[in-house]
């Protein structure tokens, strides 16, 4: 048993080793053309489009508004803390793909969370999911008309699906990952599935593009 614990350890570490050399790789030679980002899952829009002014709270407490999407790619998840599955797999890759970006390209891109489930997700309790993921994430949550319009301009759809009980609700929800340059525009999307190689290859090569 112990033989076979270590053979899975050496295995295991022996993949992520790979897996990062991928990632590197991919990042030093990433020079995509308009038809690989599709063929890989991203759209880039041929004109970026303006963001209609925001009235949103951050994971702070701190009003959230179309200036601090500026000066900094924004990698935006629309999600939500209760999520089962979708919400903490993407958070994962999300950041191991700007851990890869930073360490690869010296690219510190923002990670945004967008909340669908403004019942429930409070500033306090937004802070306290981020921080299983990184301390610098960004959580953004506010009325459900704010966050409604804010996703709407994204192409972002979301439905509340009811439980047994008023408490027990899901939110069906777009797993895409939306892409906003520096200049506070969308600027592309990344559609599912995701991996962090894979991210972090596209969103380089936007970079790379702008």
């Amino acid at each position: 048993m112990a033989q076979r614990a270590r053979t899975l350890l050496i295995t295991g570490a022996a993949l992520l080793m790979v897996a990062g050399l991928v990632a590197a790789h991919m990042l030093r030679e990433a020079r995509l053309s308009e038809a690989s980002l599709r063929e890989h899952g991203a759209i880039v829009l041929s004109t970026p489009i303006e963001i209609e002014p925001l009235q949103l709270v951050n994971h702070r407490g701190e009003v959230f508004t179309n200036e601090d999407l500026e000066g900094h790619w924004t990698l935006a998840f629309f999600g939500y803390t209760s999520c089962p599955d979708i919400c903490p797999t993407t958070m994962r890759v999300l950041s191991e793909s700007r851990r890869a970006l930073l360490d690869q390209r010296g690219l510190d891109v923002r990670v945004l969370m967008v909340s669908v489930d403004p019942g429930r997700d409070t500033p306090e309790r937004l802070s306290e999911y981020l921080e299983h993921f990184s301390p610098d994430f960004v959580g953004v949550t506010g009325t459900a008309e704010a966050l409604s319009a804010f996703a709407r301009q994204l192409h972002v759809a979301s439905d509340r699906v009811e439980g047994d009980d008023p408490a027990s609700y899901l939110v069906a929800h777009s797993g895409n990952i939306v892409v906003l340059n520096p200049r506070g525009l969308y600027h592309g999307v990344l559609k599912m599935p995701h991996r962090a190689e894979g991210v972090a290859a596209m969103v380089d090569a936007m970079v790379r593009r702008f």
